[in-house]
């Protein structure tokens, strides 16, 4: 079994009770701002899943190059974290 299969189920939780997140911990672009009455997965959480997924890519493509690509809007600053994180 791979490593990706391993973490497949690791999804991000989110409760059903509305949580009130500091706008500062945000990781979304600023033209949503005034858009979202509140934010729904803290950074941290996301910051944390993204670096257990870059972990996992690291290994399962090592010796290859792999092409990343990003292709939703808004979805480049969680891109570029998965980047750099791989890249380490």
């Amino acid at each position: 079994m791979s490593q990706a299969n391993e973490h497949a189920d690791a999804a991000i939780i989110i409760p059903d009770e509305e949580r009130s997140l500091d706008a500062s911990n945000r990781l979304f672009p600023k033209e949503y701002d005034g858009h979202l009455k509140s934010l729904m997965i803290p950074r941290e959480e996301i910051l944390s899943r993204i670096q257990t997924l870059a972990k996992t890519l690291s290994k399962d493509y090592e010796g290859k190059r792999p092409v990343m690509l990003c292709v939703l809007k808004g979805a480049c600053p969680v891109s570029q974290e998965s980047c750099d994180n791989v890249l380490r």
